[in-house]
């Protein structure tokens, strides 16, 4: 089957992290058999390789036109649309992207990933070439289609076929919708117990991620708190670990052996993301990834998050992260339930269930 995939976040280069669930989702379609091309929207550093095609969205002007496409990558297009340049950018982005569907040979099935731009165009798409189509939900997509509201025409163009939602907290948004996870690639059992209680966060440096709540809460602790990851937040968040005296390292993003590496190194991830303007989390892959590997969690609370991590690993928005880690030092846990649904969920274990669902909707 001949798939065409429109996606606003896909891996730039080699290590890239950016849509990388989306990439690896692509890789699960291939193998099955099905022939891939991707469209997505091209930002500084995109290269077009086999399969994979960046599309641009503003002229040239002198060689810096890359430096103004703004509206994806960086902090992501929910943060990226708080700013009036790119909600103007949003016009462009979706004619140039038209204009590369139509020119693409006759497809079997269409999925846009995210819900606006990529599911309209998607939708959009297969009306023009007579195909089936489907909308994979992620959570920034998903919320953005929230605040549209019920009567929205862009709301009913998307739910005018199979779209499909990471977990049943979302069935407040479409109803109608399959709940169906992405999958995740493990990385490993941890090779040691990690250094004391050295803690992780892997994560977007965004203001709904609420990193700035743990490094204030960790300025009593002895241990090492890493930060893996990059955003609008980093100067603000380095400035706020000096000031507080908390133990902080930053890593940036990291990919491969040093994510693995740096996993191996910690006793605990933390996800103190909170809920933003009705926003809140899907399933970070990192945080799966972590839980597989064998790292406690203690994860902020948000809808839906309770299928597959149990209470004890929860931080309700009434507690406070101070106390959440004297807790975790004093208590044993129980992590094998919460790994084997988190394990549930790797792409050995729910690939078939998209390959399946896949030939059912063409």
């Amino acid at each position: 089957m001949k798939i065409l995939s429109i996606t606003s976040s896909y891996p730039r280069f080699e290590g890239d992290i950016a849509g990388h669930f989306v990439a690896e989702f692509n890789d699960i379609l291939a193998a099955a058999g099905h022939q891939v091309k991707t469209l997505a929207w091209r930002a500084k550093d995109t290269r077009d390789r086999e399969g994979v095609k960046f599309v641009a969205y503003l002229p040239k002007w002198g060689g810096r036109e890359r430096e103004f496409e703004t509206l994806f990558f960086g902090s992501g297009s929910p943060e990226n649309l708080s700013k009036l340049y790119n909600k103007i950018l949003v016009f462009p982005a979706m004619a140039a992207m038209w204009r590369e569907i139509v020119k693409q040979e006759k497809p079997d099935l269409i999925i846009g990933h995210w819900m606006i731009p990529g599911g309209i165009l998607a939708r959009l798409a297969g009306h023009f070439f007579e195909v089936p189509s489907l909308v994979i939900g992620h959570s920034g997509g998903l919320h953005a289609l929230r605040k549209l509201g019920t009567r929205s025409i862009l709301r009913s163009i998307i739910v005018e076929g199979e779209v499909t939602i990471p977990n049943p907290a979302f069935f407040d948004v479409l109803p109608r919708a399959t709940s169906l996870p992405i999958g995740f690639l493990p990385i490993g059992e941890k090779s040691c117990s990690g250094k004391n209680g050295d803690a992780l966060i892997m994560s977007r440096l965004e203001p709904i991620k609420n990193i700035e709540r743990v490094i204030e809460a960790w300025s009593t602790e002895k241990a090492t708190l890493h930060i893996a990851g990059d955003g609008s937040q980093r100067s603000h968040l380095e400035h706020l670990a000096g000031k507080t005296g908390s133990r902080v390292v930053f890593h940036g993003f990291v990919m491969g052996e040093k994510k693995k590496a740096l996993m191996d190194s910690v006793k605990y991830f933390f996800l103190p993301s909170k809920i933003l303007e009705g926003r809140h989390e899907g399933f970070p892959i990192g945080l799966l990834q972590a839980i597989d590997s064998g790292l406690i969690p203690l994860v902020a609370e948000f809808p839906g998050v309770g299928e597959v991590i149990s209470d004890a690993f929860l931080v309700s928005p009434e507690e406070s992260w101070e106390r959440a880690f004297k807790t975790l030092r004093e208590s044993t846990f129980d992590l094998s339930t919460t790994r084997e649904k988190v394990r549930a969920r790797r792409w050995e274990n729910i690939e078939m269930r998209w390959t399946d669902f896949i030939e059912r909707i063409s």
